[in-house]
């Protein structure tokens, strides 16, 4: 033990030692470049000393206040230099410098503003040989890398790589080692020899603690970083085509939960919740505000990220993942907090490619995919349904009431005739109650249109194909650097007549027009094109559905032929085009106003635009056979303007600081714009003009035939809103040799949306942390390669959607006075409420990052405890104000908390055959704390999770009329229990539904909250394996203990006298038929006349759901170098992916995945999420 633990001083000594020889190798390097500004500054810096007997260091700290200089030495002996006499005014740096170091052995050279104290080395009277030593260094995809260090092994003799990664290097030994360094790589050492050349690929550093992490307004080492935040690498994201950025962060990071909902094009489909679910769904605050959505941020400017309700498209899909260099998930207060009032939800930092210095590069990237449905309910029809609905029918009965005041069920046709009344009684459906009835659809089994058994799934999905292309060029010099981007994506929906095309272009730019000022601009242009299918005309959602629904059409029908004609005639004459167009552009202007403070200007623009025209022809209106044009045109726009100051310094090389201070205003506006026209000349022309649409003077006549009705054929809706965002905000960044981190924001935000005594809110945070590996007792833990703990406490917030709420809102009346339209108060609004405030969120994180075995193995560890209070709560009001019956409050509590792990392991790294695992599990616990008035809120229970089950208490079947329970009216009758019409009681066979409530009737009051459908963990598991040229990527994501409901099954035996398709095995149904059966898990098959028999709200077919996916199965194969460099490219890729490949589970449904954790309930509606085959080149030139 006590020599391995000396062995890991000696290295852990002499890699510090190289490191700093590194550095002042680096310095040196740097010289031919920076002397001439060197000799400007220090021809002009004037310095006054007068010291007596004074040592070196008391010298510099003397230099260090009159100037900007800093110092940087690598020799203990510097310290020692003592006895200084001076007495100068006015002088040269060199002067002084050179007066302090006379006879002392030490020498000085100034870079830029960085004095560098060193050896004199001694001189020989003869001139040594030199050898000249060329090579090029290149990194693991063969591209060149410029600035590597070149060091002559033992030495300070060295050169950096130049643009193109090629360097030449003087030596005095024909033969030895090079040393090659580059940070947040491996360090190399290579033998050479005089007259070979030199060929040298770097690694990426296996420990990433000298790695950059990206946070808000800025970045931060990895090693002092004491806040919770996860990322992802482009290199994680590529090779998975899709239109959702949400879908490719699935399962990669503990604490982020993203559930894909909806599989369709171009739509939301994804609920993203960080650290639990923090929002409830409020009337009016819109899905996106309902579902929590986080705020994303790309490059440092927030952008709008939501699902367009015109035309389903949601704005994160306008982004190409090709074009991303990496992801960062703010999770804790502490790194969120300084975003202030959007933060409540989390952030998402989103970081674009850059261009770099060096030669030009291009890239070109190619995929194709097939998609379809992986698998369709199980479905019983044709036969199977006939005949279930024929006898359901024909079973059913209906009890009356007797003269006595009983209820019996009638045993005859005789029976229901000499008792016959409108409801009741009923012996066989056919015979009805008064009058016979019929079921054509279901009696007609010799017309061979209704003699069929189509599957409706299958007949309403296709294989589609996906086309995935883009294009990136990128490169520059020191003072100018480019990335241009474009990509084409099409995707054909796998549902019928549904799809998404994207096209986009991305431009970063990088100029230094002077020395210390420094420009960054991007600007991103998208347009896109999303086709709805059958759902064309109606509103669009986040949570977008199928576009026809298979669970509601007989199967009896023909697929094919007349009826298959007419539906897709509807299909195609149904023309709605979704087009969506957005902008961005942001400008950044970086000044150093001196050494490391800088002064960074910026301005930036955000723009959405959602057109929608919906034609519908003559044929699609029975009633007046008139053609409508509707056309729909939405913006949003977003302006911001940010000015931040920054310094970062050091004291002594121990103390770090740094600072930041900002200022930040922000405008929101949203414009929209809907018209109509009907009656137009004929089914050609699609959008509406001056002339043509409607009769005379633009009037319909709708009467009846008898009498004329004219109404305008034209219609018109315009709105427009606007909200303004005002913050100041500052952080204190501190570290003590990276050993002790202290951190601390403060955020102050001022918003028009709510009243003028609550519009200001303050959003402070403080973090710390420890790497108590660093320290001395810590080192005999040789094991130990890293470890630190991390602890913070801030507040965060969130503001309400409506931006009016706060002040009032009034609509015009149906009255006029003198001929001016009334104003009344809107109803939507409620009563005012001027102390409407911010929703806020107190958070606290504790955490562990610990490394082991030379980095081999990671694993972060974090708690959290989040308490959100000030929800929207509308609260109903005694009585009316002037209509008004409730007003809003903010009135409602939340509570999240938890535990992430996140787990890298190399298992095998430097073998021939290499494997890195990574695995993520997050647990969290939810609760509904408290509601304005008391209550429970809708489907939240106070001290329980969000979102309960609300369903039935079951006890079985009834079995006989004897059981169903009775209660007395006012007039001292016999009444059965009934839901909705005292006639349509309860009957032997029928489901028990407990009256909760005791009223004697089964509505929706006597549901109780039974299960929570939030997944208790959830996480994901990645594989990434390496040999030669080959590599290998396993992806599952997993979902454990969350609470579903199927209710597709219940809902399909509802007899139909139209039929509908079954989705339960009627060949071995377990149905009620007699008191013996006491296992019936359904009721007798007949026609109840109640509302909740065949709803499927029952607390006996809850199922706790667990599931594990096979995500992503990606092979890919790089070109040998040798291959590539005859056919004048860099380096090239092919790669297989098979994406949702399969699904492990013990649900009874289909994917619990499209179950909607906000609801639990299976109704067989969702978007399916498709599964996909794609085959990929990847070109580098």
């Amino acid at each position: 033990m006590e020599n391995r633990t000396e062995n890991s001083r000696r290295y852990g000594g002499r890699w510090r030692k190289t490191q700093k020889i590194m550095k002042l190798c680096m310095l040196f390097l740097c010289a031919a470049f920076l002397q001439v500004s060197a000799n400007t500054y220090s021809q002009e810096a004037k310095l006054d000393l007068k010291v007596n007997n004074a040592s070196l260091e008391q010298v510099m700290n003397n230099i260090r206040r009159q100037s900007e200089f800093s110092f940087f030495f690598d020799d203990a002996a510097v310290k020692n230099i003592s006895n200084i006499t001076l007495d100068v005014r006015n002088a040269r740096i060199e002067e002084v410098l050179a007066a302090c170091l006379k006879g002392t052995g030490f020498s000085f050279r100034i870079l830029d503003k960085t004095i560098i104290l060193f050896r004199e080395q001694p001189q020989t009277v003869e001139q040594q040989k030199f050898y000249k030593v060329q090579g090029k260094v290149v990194d693991e995809k063969n591209l060149p890398m410029p600035g590597v260090t070149v060091l002559l092994d033992g030495t300070q003799m060295g050169v950096s790589t130049n643009v193109d990664g090629d360097f030449t290097l003087s030596v005095p030994q024909e033969k030895g080692k090079l040393v090659f360094s580059f940070v947040g790589y491996k360090t190399v050492t290579v033998n050479y020899t005089d007259g070979k050349a030199v060929s040298v690929k770097m690694e990426l550093e296996t420990a990433s603690l000298e790695e950059v992490q990206v946070v808000a307004y800025g970045a931060q080492k990895k090693r002092t970083v004491v806040s919770a935040i996860s990322s992802v690498k482009a290199d994680e994201l590529k090779e998975l085509p899709t239109h959702s950025l949400e879908n490719l962060l699935q399962g990669h990071m503990a604490g982020v939960e993203i559930s894909n909902i909806s599989g369709s094009p171009g739509g939301g489909g994804s609920l993203v919740a960080i650290r639990g679910y923090n929002s409830l769904f409020v009337e009016g605050e819109g899905d996106d505000r309902n579902y929590g959505t986080p705020l994303y941020v790309i490059d440092g400017v927030p952008m709008q990220s939501f699902t367009s309700p015109v035309t389903g498209s949601n704005t994160l899909s306008d982004l190409d993942p090709s074009m991303i260099e990496s992801i960062e998930v703010l999770k804790d207060a502490a790194s969120a907090a300084i975003y202030g009032s959007r933060a409540g939800n989390g952030v998402i930092l989103i970081t674009t490619k850059k261009g770099q210095a060096g030669k030009a590069r291009f890239s070109a990237n190619f995929s194709y995919s097939a998609s379809w449905l992986p698998a369709a309910p199980d479905q019983w029809g044709g036969n199977y349904e006939r005949r279930y609905h024929l006898e359901a029918l024909y079973n059913t009965l209906a009890p009356y009431k007797t003269a006595d005041g009983t209820w019996k069920l009638p045993e005859s046709y005789e029976e229901v005739y000499e008792n016959r009344q409108d409801k009741g009684p009923m012996y066989n459906w056919f015979w009805g109650t008064t009058r016979p009835q019929n079921a054509i659809a279901l009696q007609d089994s010799l017309n061979s249109f209704y003699n069929n058994s189509t599957h409706w799934w299958k007949q309403n999905y296709q294989v589609a194909k996906v086309l995935n292309a883009n294009l990136q060029a990128s490169g520059g010099n020191e003072n100018v650097r480019y990335m241009i981007g474009a990509g084409y994506y099409d995707e054909e929906g796998i549902a019928v007549n549904t799809g998404f095309t994207r096209f986009n272009v991305l431009t970063n730019l990088t100029a230094m027009p002077a020395k210390k000022l420094r420009m960054d601009g991007q600007f991103s242009l998208t347009y896109s094109d999303r086709s709805r299918g059958s759902n064309a005309g109606s509103n669009a959602s986040k949570m977008e559905s199928i576009t026809s629904d298979p669970t509601d059409t007989p199967t009896l029908l023909p697929g094919g032929g007349e009826v298959g004609r007419m539906m897709l005639q509807q299909l195609n004459e149904t023309s709605e085009k979704n087009q969506s167009y957005s902008a961005r552009f942001n400008l950044v202007l970086d000044y150093e106003i001196i050494r490391n403070l800088h002064l960074k200007l910026s301005a930036g623009v955000d723009f959405n635009q959602q057109n929608q025209n919906i034609f519908k022809p003559k044929a699609l209106d029975p009633t007046y056979h008139f053609s409508t044009s509707e056309g729909t045109i939405a913006r949003d726009i977003s302006l911001i303007n940010e000015n931040l100051l920054s310094y970062n310094f050091s004291i002594k090389n121990r103390h770090n600081f740094d600072v930041l201070l900002g200022l930040s205003f922000q405008k929101d506006q949203s414009f929209n714009n809907k018209g109509s026209g009907s009656n137009g000349p004929n089914d050609h022309v699609h959008y509406v003009g001056a002339q043509g649409w409607g009769g005379d003077n633009g009037l319909n006549n709708v009467g009846d035939g008898t009498k004329d009705l004219f109404i305008s054929a034209f219609t018109y809706l315009s709105n427009f809103d606007e909200e303004r965002l005002n913050s100041y905000f500052g952080r204190v960044t501190y570290n003590f040799k990276e050993k002790y981190m202290l951190e601390a924001t403060l955020r102050r935000d001022g918003s028009s949306v709510f009243g003028e005594n609550v519009r200001w809110a303050t959003f402070p945070s403080v973090a710390l942390g420890w790497a108590f590996s660093e320290e001395p007792f810590m080192k005999r833990f040789y094991w130990l390669s890293f470890a630190k703990i991390r602890g913070s406490w801030g507040v965060s917030g969130q503001k309400f959607h409506q931006p009016y709420l706060a002040h009032g809102l009034l609509s015009p009346g149906h009255y006029t006075f003198h001929g001016n339209a009334g104003m009344l108060p809107n109803t939507s609004a409620g009563v005012i409420n001027k102390n409407l405030s911010w929703e806020e969120t107190n958070q606290y994180d504790v955490g562990l990052d610990i490394s082991l075995l030379d980095y081999r193995f990671k694993v972060n560890l974090d708690y959290y405890y989040r308490y959100t209070k000030g929800q929207l709560n509308r609260i109903t009001l005694p009585g009316n104000t002037q209509y008004l019956n409730f007003q809003w409050q903010n009135g409602m509590a939340i509570s999240n908390q938890g535990i992430e792990l996140e787990l890298i392991a190399d298992i095998f790294r430097e073998t021939a055959v290499q494997w890195r695992m990574k695995f993520n599990l997050s647990r969290n616990w939810n609760r509904f704390e408290k509601s304005a008035d008391g209550f429970d809120f809708n489907s939240q229970i106070i001290g329980r999770p969000l979102h309960q089950l609300m369903v039935f208490k079951t006890d079985g079947f009834y079995n006989s009329m004897d059981e169903v329970p009775k209660y007395y009216t006012a007039n001292k009758e016999v009444q059965l229990i009934y839901d909705n019409d005292t006639r349509m009681v309860y009957l032997p066979g029928a489901r028990k539904l407990v009256d909760l409530n005791g009223d004697g009737r089964i509505t929706a009051a006597d549901k109780y909250a039974a299960a929570s459908p939030l997944p208790k963990a959830h996480g994901g598991f990645i594989n990434e394996i390496r040999w030669k040229n080959l590599d290998l990527n396993i992806f599952f994501n997993y979902s454990i203990g969350r609470h579903a409901l199927k209710i597709y099954d219940d809902f399909s035996l509802k007899p139909d006298a139209s039929s509908v398709p079954l989705f339960a095995d009627v060949t071995k149904l377990n149905a009620w038929s007699s008191a013996a059966s006491t296992q019936a898990a359904y009721p007798k098959p007949q026609n109840y006349g109640l509302h909740y028999q065949y709803s499927g709200l029952f607390d006996c077919d809850i199922e706790k759901v667990h599931f594990l996916r096979l995500k992503q199965l990606t092979l890919g194969y790089n070109l040998e170098e040798k291959i590539v460099r005859k056919i004048g490219i860099s380096s090239a890729r092919f790669f297989v992916t098979a994406e949702n490949l399969f699904l492990l589970t013990n649900y009874s449904g289909i994917d619990p995945e499209l179950i909607d954790p906000t609801n639990g309930m299976d109704n067989l509606a969702s978007y399916p999420l498709p599964r996909k085959f794609t085959v990929g080149l990847t070109v580098n030139f």
